[in-house]
């Protein structure tokens, strides 16, 4: 278990790199992130997670300390990197990359693990224009003059 998210944070390191454009930079780990979570090997493990998580603590307490927690750190470093940049508006970090991961995922997951309906490239896409999209607007900088820059 410890050997595939390594592989995958070492991918997404590469992906947060806070020389490039955020809008850029946000929209590809978007659809990477969507590409693993939703990939049919992914969904086959978090179902038995869950269905053993009761019975293996050691087990629930990997799978979200490999996963998503060191994911939301690597998102939270780059937006803290990108804030002091000046560009993101971005005060607790690690809340702020929570929903940018719950606002990607939004009802995929719960259609995944229920399989009901595959998700299409289009749809993925749409979620992550619309997820990075209403980010950007949200986390914006105020210049000093009180006008919201562009993102």
């Amino acid at each position: 278990m410890r050997r595939r998210p390594d592989g995958v944070e070492d991918e997404f390191r590469g992906i947060l790199r806070t020389d490039k454009d955020i809008a850029t930079t946000l929209k590809q780990l978007g659809r990477e992130f969507l590409s693993l979570i939703l990939s049919e090997g992914s969904i086959r493990l978090r179902r038995i997670v869950w269905m053993e998580a009761h019975r293996i603590p050691e087990l629930r307490k990997a799978f979200y300390e490999v996963g998503r927690v060191r994911m939301i750190a690597r998102i939270a470093t780059y937006l803290e990197e990108k804030t002091c940049q000046g560009m993101s508006a971005v005060t607790h970090s690690r809340i702020t990359s929570e929903q940018l991961l719950d606002s990607l995922i939004g009802e995929l997951l719960r259609r995944a693990m229920l399989c009901i309906e595959g998700v299409t490239t289009r749809e993925r896409n749409l979620r992550v224009k619309i997820a990075v999209e209403a980010f950007l607007r949200a986390y914006r900088p105020v210049t000093k003059t009180g006008v919201v820059a562009r993102p």
